[in-house]
């Protein structure tokens, strides 16, 4: 089955680093006996999609008596210019925190997942990595059905750590993709996609619905009903 990723904007595109199935990445096995030679190991990383770091960035919070925290980026483990770092970051506001104590942070990914067979996602931490951005607490997670909602992926946390810095690196894992789909025995193929005519059309008729409604879910139905028959066109 196949799964195309798309860059949202052409512009710099080259700069991104693009995803990668977790198998694929794995090392050679010692023997026909080892860890990669487990079905049960196999059946999960071919449906796992890795997902890289756009760009190099380190971030640190230092709770404050005033307005609560502070965000300071970090020179030495930063390489985005300063200018562009609001087009990826965003400090949530204190009202959509799920915890007071905790601030939400979202880097916003270059990426979109489209698929013309029934898919959903789920955003997962990248925990089989030991090369992983420093998340200093905790991943937020979510599912969706990227064959009727491509849509834009953040990598969103809360931080709860004060004393650790958010660090990523540009081309290292930060979260990856689970992958179901209606045939659970089918292997996971990523392609390199086109942002077509007709899927730049299906996502501006899902822009920024989260400002109308907060049963973005409730549509489902009504982008099924208008959804072009084709949204995954290989280079």
């Amino acid at each position: 089955m196949k799964i195309g990723y798309v860059p949202i904007n052409s512009k710099s595109s080259l700069a991104f680093a693009p995803p990668r199935l977790l198998r694929g990445s794995r090392t050679q096995a010692l023997s026909d006996r080892a860890v990669q030679a487990c079905p049960a190991v196999n059946v999960v990383e071919r449906r796992i999609i890795e997902i890289l770091a756009p760009f190099s960035i380190q971030i640190r919070c230092i709770s404050n008596s005033r307005s609560g925290y502070d965000f300071h980026i970090i020179e030495n483990g930063t390489r985005i210019d300063r200018e562009i770092i609001p087009q990826f970051v965003t400090f949530m506001p204190r009202k959509f925190w799920r915890n007071e104590k905790y601030p939400v942070v979202q880097i916003g990914l270059p990426h979109i997942f489209v698929c013309d067979e029934n898919c959903y996602v789920t955003q997962m931490p990248a925990w089989a990595s030991d090369r992983a951005a420093n998340i200093p607490g905790q991943l937020i997670s979510g599912r969706f059905p990227t064959h009727i909602w491509p849509r834009s992926l953040n990598l969103s946390f809360e931080w709860k750590d004060f004393q650790a810095d958010f660090k990523m690196k540009a081309g290292e894992p930060i979260c990856y993709l689970f992958v179901e789909t209606d045939n659970l025995e089918a292997n996971v193929s990523l392609v390199s996609a086109k942002m077509t005519a007709d899927l730049r059309s299906y996502l501006d008729k899902m822009e920024d619905v989260v400002k109308f409604t907060s049963g973005s879910f409730g549509l489902f139905d009504r982008a099924a009903e208008v959804r072009p028959k084709t949204l995954l066109s290989e280079w």
